[in-house]
């Protein structure tokens, strides 16, 4: 995504896009676990939950922007879901 917008959008705005773009694909993808789970009890919980997870990537996106090490980035997220694919209760 980030190059498909980076030839349409110069700059910092291609990067943008893209990481907006792909971290939502990244909060959609977890919507088959939070059902299958039974994680929501409402939409505006489901939608907070999804917001949630966007601000997430985004944080993780950036962290690995600033270190260039995927690592990283992956033993965060994976700290912070306590290791688990399952949703927090």
């Amino acid at each position: 995504l980030w190059i498909q917008a980076r030839r349409e959008q110069p700059g910092r705005r291609a990067l943008l896009l893209g990481l907006i773009f792909s971290q939502a694909i990244f909060a959609l993808q977890h919507i088959p676990n939070r059902v299958a789970f039974d994680a929501w009890s409402s939409l505006g919980g489901a939608l907070a939950d999804l917001a949630g997870l966007l601000v997430a990537g985004l944080f993780f996106a950036g962290v690995f922007l600033r270190t260039r090490n995927l690592l990283i980035a992956v033993a965060m997220g994976g700290w912070d879901s306590g290791w688990t694919a399952y949703p927090q209760r």
